[in-house]
């Protein structure tokens, strides 16, 4: 029987090949390979999983490995040239956008290639052509996991919404802000921001004490890498334990953005989720690493983008006043889109 390996490392990676590896054809056997944070993710949930290190052992020349993307990009790239030594084909799905060269950059400028490259749109697939990767090997998909979680949102229905406002304690006349959060610290370093997702938070905080137009909650969405103890010990420091409530750990986004009424971000997925579902969003970029020309700047966010905090409430004053906002749609039938890429690399006697 083949196999198909995804090889996982950071939450954007699992959540876009999740939908995927789910709906696995039965003539096809599915294996997770993880690292980092994914391998302890499958591990709290008693998935088995394979060393990424032990996985050349384990695979095929009629084997396939798909590859999500990390942070580690030179590790991806050094990952898809040692496979395809091997004789193995490769797909790195996308489940961003931006940083399209570096996935695919070995340490000395040097330029691998897998053997299919899927994206979730035409904007990152011009964006790659532009770039100099053959159109032939770059395929438009969609992305299983925000098709997967705007269904799961849309499947909610009013009276499980009045639950759940009900359980967090959210009177009828309140407007729910969702803030989804990033480990934007961790990741660029103090030296790097103005804004990190603590300052971050709290110029929403401020920026809602003098929003008097209208009673709000406001409700925290941490990303999968952050650490709730050390927010909550934040929160605790700051005196901010009244005005902000985390999101409750078992709660999906699909919940949280069902109840939300305005969903403020900086570069997350969620943001796109949110206006999917035709949700006002706003997006927080206040540091100059947003503004640089070479900052890769995700295409739905331009329109939503707010780059001067002291605006922020007049902003949020504008977004509660709106019903609804504006809708995205992205290609449908993604994991169907994939396995079919994935089908003809199976069916093709020379890879």
């Amino acid at each position: 029987m083949r196999c198909v390996y995804f090889y996982a490392v950071n939450p954007g990676a699992v959540s876009i090949m999740q939908p995927i590896f789910d709906s696995s054809p039965d003539d096809v056997q599915c294996f997770w390979a993880a690292e980092g944070w994914a391998w302890a993710h499958f591990e709290s949930k008693g998935v088995k999983c394979i060393d990424i290190n032990k996985l050349e052992k384990c695979l095929n020349s009629d084997d396939i490995l798909m590859i999500g993307s990390q942070m580690n990009m030179l590790r991806t790239a050094e990952l898809i040239h040692s496979f395809t030594k091997q004789g193995i084909s490769t797909i790195f799905i996308f489940d961003h956008w931006g940083n399209y060269t570096k996935h695919f950059t070995k340490l000395d400028g040097t330029r691998v290639l897998p053997r299919r490259i899927l994206v979730m749109d035409e904007y990152a697939r011009a964006r790659l052509v532009e770039l100099g990767f053959d159109d032939s090997i770059v395929r438009i998909v969609g992305h299983p996991g925000i098709e997967s979680d705007v269904k799961n949102a849309n499947e909610i229905d009013d009276i499980e919404k009045s639950e759940l406002r009900r359980r967090l304690e959210i009177g009828n006349d309140v407007k729910v802000i969702l803030l989804a959060l990033e480990p934007l610290l961790k990741d660029y370093g103090r030296e790097a921001l103005c804004y990190d997702e603590y300052t971050v938070a709290k110029t929403v905080v401020n920026a809602l004490s003098n929003n008097s137009e209208a009673e709000t909650k406001l409700f925290v969405r941490l990303h999968p890498r952050q650490s709730r103890r050390e927010f909550c010990d934040f929160l605790k420091l700051e005196n901010l334990s009244e005005e902000i409530q985390l999101c409750p750990d078992k709660m999906t986004e699909a919940e949280s953005l069902a109840i939300a009424d305005v969903v403020i971000g900086m570069h997350s997925v969620l943001l796109i989720k949110a206006v999917a579902l035709g949700k006002p969003i706003i997006c927080v970029q206040f540091n100059q690493k947003d503004l640089q020309s070479n900052r890769n700047i995700n295409p739905y966010f331009e329109k939503f983008r707010i780059t001067d905090p002291s605006k922020l409430c007049d902003v949020i004053h504008g977004k509660l006043s709106l019903e609804k906002g504006e809708r995205i749609t992205f290609p449908k039938g993604s994991v169907k889109r994939v396995w079919d890429e994935i089908k003809m690399l199976l069916s093709d006697g020379n890879h």
